[in-house]
């Protein structure tokens, strides 16, 4: 299930929702240099995910899966370009890996190919 776009966002969405709300509620702090708006981007982010993996058709959910993949590859790569070219203190490596952990999950899973059976069920319901 982890490896389909449907897994992902009903794993992935509920971890980065459970993120952004600890951060909103203060378990998250500043060691980690998250601001509110950090915090609530996370929660929207993954309670959208986590809806999309419900109620999107599957090939929808690996449009939406391949999106954030870029998304959150463009943040990781943002940060290192802020930590080369910027002076940007390069504190958090964790933000990083995280962020490469996941943008690499999702674009793995979204570009993985369908099963038969699925392709088979898709073909069947449009017939």
């Amino acid at each position: 299930m982890k490896w389909t776009p449907n897994g992902f966002l009903k794993i992935c969405g509920p971890l980065i929702f459970l993120v952004g709300l600890a951060g909103l509620f203060g378990f998250i702090g500043p060691s980690w240099r998250v601001t509110e708006a950090d915090n609530l981007l996370h929660a929207i982010t993954g309670f959208v995910m986590f809806i999309a993996g419900l109620t999107l058709p599957a090939a929808t959910q690996k449009r939406v899966t391949i999106l954030f993949g870029i998304v959150t590859l463009g943040v990781a790569l943002y940060i290192i370009t802020g930590v080369l070219f910027a002076d940007i203190p390069f504190t958090e490596p964790a933000n990083l890996i995280v962020h490469a952990v996941i943008a690499t999950w999702a674009l793995a899973v979204g570009a993985r190919r369908s099963s038969g059976l699925i392709a088979q069920q898709a073909e069947t319901k449009v017939l």
